[in-house]
């Protein structure tokens, strides 16, 4: 029972590791989201000078958070949405590659089956 709860344990840990940034990423939205919510009026009043309290900026952050995964964006060595389309393209890559691998095998099976064949067939004659 311990070897299986520690066996799900790194799994969990791997799994969170390769999207801790996604993880991230959504925790903040949410945070956010809720904030932007609950103080709706301070948020949309847009005093930027009159009376700032930050509501406004944290309105306009949360704007961008909304509208930043339909595009790909890299600033300062951040790669938004840049990183899994290079994870489906090395996927696809591997996927392809194995594809090639099994079919030049199988050729090279059926070739060598043919081979036997016409070299027992013709001794047979």
């Amino acid at each position: 029972m311990i070897i299986i709860m520690k066996n799900i344990f790194k799994r969990f840990t791997k799994w969170v590791k390769l999207r801790i940034y996604e993880i991230l990423y959504i925790l903040l939205l949410i945070v956010l989201s809720s904030y932007i919510v609950v103080n709706w009026e301070k948020c949309i009043a847009m005093k930027f000078f009159e009376q700032f309290d930050g509501n406004n900026i944290l309105f306009l952050i949360w704007i961008v958070l909304l509208i930043l995964p339909f595009y790909d964006v890299e600033a300062k060595g951040w790669k938004f949405r840049r990183k899994g389309i290079e994870d489906t393209r090395k996927q696809f890559e591997i996927a392809e590659n194995t594809f090639r691998q099994n079919r030049i095998n199988n050729l090279r099976d059926d070739n060598h089956i043919q081979n036997s064949e016409e070299i027992d067939g013709g001794g047979n004659q």
